[in-house]
């Protein structure tokens, strides 16, 4: 189709609200084939054949040229944020220009370059339209469709390719780790109307650690079908990737694989399949790249599927694997007994949870602070040679206790027993004189203790020469100016020693 326009007439570009978009009107590619000489105005006398123009202004754009169709148009935003606490991106739409569906020259692609702060990644949810992933069992229409997203992750050395998507599919979101580049293409025979059913969301979340991660919510029970990213070149290597499966309501799942085994061959670590219900029941699947995988499960709940990939070999081929789900409907007896199952097992949860509480709640009640075993041999060891006695029959421990100011005989029980009494304190109850066998006491007056206290002797207590002696005595000396406690294996007796006024005191 051919247009003949005369550069009166004038089409307007609002880009007023576009900050930081940068718009291309340039002479499309056809390879070697002859195109005529296109001029783009943007002024009555600023006409230039390829025209370059910034968001945040209104632009008047007029053409000089023969066919229309030999020009496309290429836009690119940026959308970048270097403090989440500045700039907090949450569920930002990824908006078109509405001059763009009016504009005669077609809109051959549209970028977003999501620039994440560091230890950010980015989340793109699609709200109406979800997504689905362009795989050669089910390619993308584009024509039908009126475009598709060609979306990639990248830091400052690497780019990762997660495929190609177009609208009305089943994945809801995608979250990756790095910053992320979304191109939309429109086919060359689409129709620039369906750029009105776009429907992006962009937000910054917290880190993940896979390269990217899937979320799957079917509207409906068609087959779903997934790859793994980067499929033309394989998963890179240790990279690790997972989808989220949801079911829909009243529908069992079952998920298949494209073939048999990994068909890998890894040089360092292993690479694995884990399969796992999202809410915990049931067992955990995993497989290994030399290991057979499944063949098809039957899931009853949302699942996981994560792809963690090794170092290969540089001359094995690389991680490619593709997943079907089919859906099928649960009958009502099935349904009962998985909700039995399901209630079972939270009450053995609760239980075992209720336990582990209650046994620790006694443990810091009753902390072990001391703890006496009876069983446990407190004896120095000693040889058997010399003791042959025992602790009960050597009569080691019993005490007998020569004071008559403490008696202890009316607090202990009679034993009628034979064996004598271990550890037990009882009063002596052999015969006792009124005084310890010492010689009488020869005073310098040549009077006697018996004397004085006979009354025969007169005098005041302090010339008392008992008294005198007494205090001038060695014992007494000790007692009152030394106080000490005796000392394990010392010898603790006290020698007497000779006094003038009392003479001298034979050793027992």
């Amino acid at each position: 189709m051919y247009l003949f326009l005369c550069p009166d007439i004038i089409y307007p570009l609002d880009l007023t609200n576009e900050k930081g978009l940068v718009v291309r009107i340039s002479k499309r590619f056809f390879g070697r084939t002859f195109t005529p000489v296109c001029v783009i105005c943007k002024a009555a006398t600023d006409c230039e054949p390829e025209l370059v123009i910034e968001g945040g202004k209104y632009y008047r754009i007029s053409f000089l040229c023969e066919n229309l169709n030999s020009l496309v148009v290429t836009a690119e935003k940026q959308i970048e944020c270097w403090d989440v606490s500045t700039c907090n991106i949450s569920n930002m739409p990824l908006t078109i220009p509405q001059s763009f569906s009016d504009f005669p020259v077609r809109l051959q692609s549209y970028t977003w370059k999501l620039i994440a702060p560091e230890h950010i990644s980015t989340e793109i949810v699609s709200k109406s339209m979800f997504l689905q992933q362009n795989v050669s069992d089910k390619p993308c229409n584009a024509t039908a469709l009126g475009f598709t997203y060609d979306i990639f992750s990248s830091t400052n050395t690497d780019e990762f390719t997660l495929g190609t998507f177009c609208p009305n599919g089943s994945i809801e979101k995608i979250q990756m780790r790095d910053n992320v580049t979304i191109i939309l293409n429109t086919p060359s025979n689409g129709n620039s109307k369906k750029l009105l059913t776009h429907d992006l969301n962009v937000s910054f979340v917290s880190f993940i650690e896979e390269e990217c991660i899937f979320t799957v919510s079917p509207k409906t029970s068609d087959a779903i079908y997934l790859q793994t990213p980067h499929w033309e070149f394989g998963l890179p290597d240790y990279v690790s990737v997972s989808w989220k499966i949801n079911l829909p309501t009243k529908r069992s799942g079952r998920l298949k694989f494209g073939k048999d085994k990994m068909d890998i061959s890894c040089e360092m670590s292993h690479a694995n399949i884990y399969i796992k219900p999202q809410k915990g029941s049931g067992p955990d699947i995993v497989r290994r790249e030399d290991e057979q995988l499944p063949g098809s499960l039957d899931m009853y709940s949302g699942f996981w599927v994560n792809i963690t990939n090794c170092k290969t070999l540089k001359a094995s081929k690389k991680l490619k694997l593709q997943l079907y789900i089919t859906f099928d409907e649960i009958s009502q007896v099935l349904k009962i007994i998985l909700i039995a199952v399901s209630s079972a097992v939270g009450v053995v949860l609760a239980v075992i949870v209720t336990i582990c509480c209650l046994k620790k709640k006694k443990k810091q009640i009753k902390s072990p602070v001391g703890i006496y075993n009876s069983r446990v041999n407190t004896e120095a060891p000693r040889r058997q040679a010399i003791f042959k006695k025992g602790r009960k029959t050597n009569e080691s421990h019993i005490y007998a206790v020569i004071d008559d100011n403490m008696v202890y005989g009316h607090l202990l029980q009679e034993t009628n027993g034979t064996d004598p009494e271990v550890d037990v304190y009882r009063p002596f109850e052999g015969p006792m004189g009124d005084a310890p066998p010492v010689p009488p006491l020869n005073f310098p007056n040549r009077s006697t203790k018996q004397d004085v206290t006979d009354g025969s002797v007169n005098g005041d207590i302090n010339d008392d020469p008992l008294a005198l002696s007494m205090k001038d005595n060695e014992i007494y000396i000790f007692s009152k100016s030394i106080s000490r406690q005796p000392v394990e294996n010392e010898d603790t007796s006290l020698s007497y020693m000779d006094d003038s006024r009392s003479g001298t005191i034979p050793s027992l």
